[in-house]
């Protein structure tokens, strides 16, 4: 094989590996293939349209890298706690146990939001309900859970939820009969943020937003109730 645009000299070796290649080549480092002993690869990358190129290592340094990955493997093998050649089953286990883990949790807070209300301030607004409380959980997936929960049982209801900590910040969730008078959880909760010096976004009926200052997120929670009130164009009660 010769490539295009490629320079030969006059005499080309030919470098044969039987029954594998032949290929053209302007220059080698060895006399035979035997001469490169171990032969690692070390990575593979998209060069163009239907081009690949391998890198890998040989000799001396391709058993230096074999026996790092091996002490690597002892390693992780210690950590799980089982042997070298059990690493990807022990691995494979574990993340079974994740994924088991992480359905019992979202059905806990299922089973948790049906009793939603209890521990919540709670306002009427008008002929609505604002619930405004502190989230159970920090993950954005797992308090959507629980929106979604709460919108299943509620009706012209909205629900505001505050985290602290390293992640503050708005959960806002809003009832489909809330939406259809124009209030949204994304205008709401940049309403409520923007108390704090922070901004965020999402869906009509759930939203998220950052704290600027989680130092002022308790002013904005004071001020949740007067806004919602502003939005609803009704009175707090």
């Amino acid at each position: 094989m010769a490539f295009f645009g490629e320079k030969y000299g006059d005499v080309v070796r030919v470098v044969d590996v039987p029954r594998l290649s032949m290929e053209l080549c302007g220059g080698t480092h060895v006399r035979s293939t035997g001469q490169i002993g171990l032969f690692h690869f070390s990575g593979e990358t998209g060069v163009a349209a239907g081009v690949r190129r391998i890198e890998a290592v040989t000799g001396p340094v391709a058993y230096t890298l074999v026996k790092s990955l091996g002490e690597r493997i002892e390693e992780a093998a210690d950590t799980l706690r089982t042997s070298p050649e059990h690493v990807a089953r022990r691995i494979e286990a574990l993340l079974e146990e994740k994924k088991r883990l992480e359905r019992q949790v979202e059905e806990l807070l299922r089973e948790g939001s049906r009793g939603q209300g209890e521990g919540y301030d709670r306002f009427d607004i008008g002929e609505t309900v604002l619930l405004v409380g502190d989230s159970p959980v920090f993950d954005r997936g797992q308090i959507g859970l629980l929106m979604d929960a709460f919108r299943e049982r509620s009706r012209n209801a909205i629900q505001v939820l505050f985290v602290g900590g390293e992640r503050a910040g708005i959960h806002v969730g809003v009832t489909d009969d809330v939406i259809s008078r124009g209030v949204k959880a994304g205008d709401l909760v940049n309403r409520i943020a923007a108390v704090s010096g922070g901004k965020g976004g999402g869906r009509p009926h759930f939203a998220s937003a950052g704290a600027g200052d989680p130092s002022k997120l308790a002013a904005a929670r004071e001020q949740t109730p007067k806004i919602v009130a502003e939005m609803l164009g009704a009175g707090v009660g």
